[in-house]
């Protein structure tokens, strides 16, 4: 799948290594979140091309300085990330003692010949991750969530919270090293904030927007739990395969979906009618405990009380909800302190359900947010293999109108669509060989075509690519 080429001249290499910085700036974007065995792979497959161009390079010292400027961006930000240690960095590794401590399988007897095969075999290893991840109920990007965690209201205001506080306790993100005797005295003064850090760190991963500054400071509370902490809760918490008992809002003490529905509640009551308490009773059966929705609901308990169960809901867990909460009702009388102060114009129920379902759904928002940018354009996808799954939901939930794969043969035909523009993004995979990236990098600069580097992840990591793209695109 690899070719071989002729030697680079001094600004063919500059202009390889140029490609790889854009690459790397695509990668940085929208990697930080997944698990740390991913994120080192994919740098990994990164640097491997990097290799790759150092080693086809006529002049030694151009190739020697634009690797040295490479690799000290790649060790940033594997430190900021604090996923582990990438063999390739240092400068005398060779490709089979790369993959060797990387923990690749063997190629073959005699070992890796190339940096283009040590990428190879990290993209297999990635799948095979990414493959063991879904059989044990893994999300995409390699952690064992709950599958009904509660969102928290304002997941970007949590973020910058929590990265106040780890800054407060450790020093800027962006100093390395952080400081360890200011480390062990915030452990000191508050043992628990570290806990707390790291469930809330879980807790908002897969809401936030901004997920370089996520990475940040998960990287932060990663090298917390090596130099500082040790084995405790505290890195239990921060393993990619905890799984919350409940999930991690309950672990906080935090049910933003409770303050929610008290909101629409007061709604609900200013509107007053007997469809509009069913609505809210939607909601909240299953939701909040029988228990809370009795207490909330008291100032219009002769409304829930009227409710026939089965003609309201088709649902039969909460039919058995609501007659609990019917028996709970019996007996108590209206709560006058509970009236409102001032009445505010009803909302519409049904706009405030469909925003709230907004919220429980990241992916689903951050798709249809794209959507403008990608809806009716055409997009080749490159990598190692063919995988229709993520070209099918390309076109999905992204709105492709033509979406094209390739395996990495015939790159001809790619490069011909690139030239005659029938094609506005090339999507590639970071785990290509220097030949792949270099043909079609190529084109797309000639021809304004958008080429982006990809990881593994399926359609996420894709959308999460262009979304980097398109930002850069509209803050222009």
């Amino acid at each position: 799948m690899t070719e071989t080429l002729r030697s680079l001249q001094p600004e063919e290499t500059r202009r390889a290594f140029e490609g790889l910085h854009q690459s790397f700036d695509d990668l940085s974007r929208q990697t930080g979140i997944l698990a740390p065995r991913r994120l080192r792979l994919i740098g990994l497959g990164l640097q491997s091309q990097a290799r790759e161009v150092q080693s086809l390079s006529a002049d030694k010292q151009v190739a020697l300085a634009e690797m040295r400027a490479f690799v000290a961006r790649l060790r940033t930000w594997s430190r900021e990330s604090y996923s582990g240690w990438i063999p390739a960095l240092q400068l005398d590794m060779t490709p089979s003692r790369a993959a060797f401590e990387a923990g690749l399988p063997s190629f073959h007897a005699l070992g890796y010949e190339s940096w283009a095969q040590v990428a190879l075999s990290a993209d297999d290893e990635s799948a095979r991750i990414e493959e063991e991840d879904a059989r044990n109920g893994f999300d995409a990007d390699g952690y064992n969530e709950s599958a009904v965690e509660i969102p928290p209201n304002d997941p970007d205001a949590e973020l910058g919270d929590l990265s106040a506080d780890v800054v407060a306790a450790t020093g800027p993100l962006d100093v390395w090293p952080p400081s360890v005797e200011s480390a062990r005295m915030a452990l000191q003064q508050d043992p628990s904030r570290f806990v707390r850090w790291a469930r809330t760190a879980r807790w908002i991963r897969p809401f936030v927007n901004d997920t370089e500054r996520w990475a940040r400071v998960m990287g932060r509370l990663r090298w917390l739990a090596q130099e500082v902490v040790g084995g405790s809760e505290f890195s239990r918490v921060l393993d990619p395969s905890t799984r919350p008992s409940t999930t991690w809002a309950e672990s906080l003490g935090r049910n933003p979906v409770r303050s929610w529905l008290k909101t629409l509640w007061r709604d609900t009551r200013v509107a007053g009618t007997a469809n509009a308490v069913a609505s809210w009773l939607e909601e909240a059966l299953g939701s909040l405990p029988v228990d809370d929705v009795a207490q909330i609901v008291r100032p219009k308990a002769g409304e829930v009380l009227a409710l026939q169960p089965t003609a309201v809901f088709a649902s039969r867990a909460k039919r058995r909800h609501l007659v609990e909460v019917q028996r709970r009702l019996h007996g108590m009388q209206p709560d006058s302190s509970m009236a409102l102060a001032a009445v505010e114009p009803p909302v519409d129920l049904a706009e405030a359900r469909r925003r709230n379902d907004r919220k429980r759904d990241p992916i689903r928002e951050a798709m249809a947010a794209l959507r403008p940018f990608t809806a009716g354009k055409r997009v080749v996808v490159v990598g190692n293999r063919r995988n229709q799954v993520v070209l099918d939901a390309l076109a999905r939930d992204l709105g492709f109108s033509a979406v094209c794969g390739n395996d990495g043969r015939n790159l001809d035909a790619v490069v011909e669509k690139i030239a005659n523009r029938t094609v506005d993004f090339v999507l590639v995979s970071v785990f290509v060989g220097h030949s792949t990236s270099w043909k079609l990098g190529s084109a797309a600069r000639s021809s304004g075509v958008k080429y982006i580097c990809v990881g593994r992840g399926g359609v996420q990591a894709c959308a999460r690519a262009i979304a980097a793209r398109c930002g850069q695109l509209m803050a222009a």
